[in-house]
């Protein structure tokens, strides 16, 4: 459990220079560390990615409510156009 919050906080960028500087040669040195850290990494991708795509789905579906009302239509082509 330790050494995840160890990766977690060397990809967040919350450890001190000296504590960061260890850390990745720690990692040159540990191939299961270089490991973990790209899998933390590949997580952390991912998470962002489907918060994103929840975010967008959520902002298209506001967008078709509001398409629908046609006084936002108007104002949008007004604005627009």
């Amino acid at each position: 459990m330790l050494e995840i919050q160890e990766v977690e906080h060397y990809l967040l960028e919350k450890m001190p220079a000296g504590e960061q500087l260890f850390f990745e040669a720690r990692m040159l040195a540990t191939p299961s560390l270089r490991a973990a850290v790209e899998e933390q990494r590949q997580a952390q991708r991912l998470i962002r990615q489907a918060a994103r795509d929840r975010q967008r789905a959520r902002l298209s579906g506001i967008y078709d409510q509001l398409a629908q009302d046609p006084s936002f239509a108007q104002t949008i082509h007004a604005i627009f156009y």
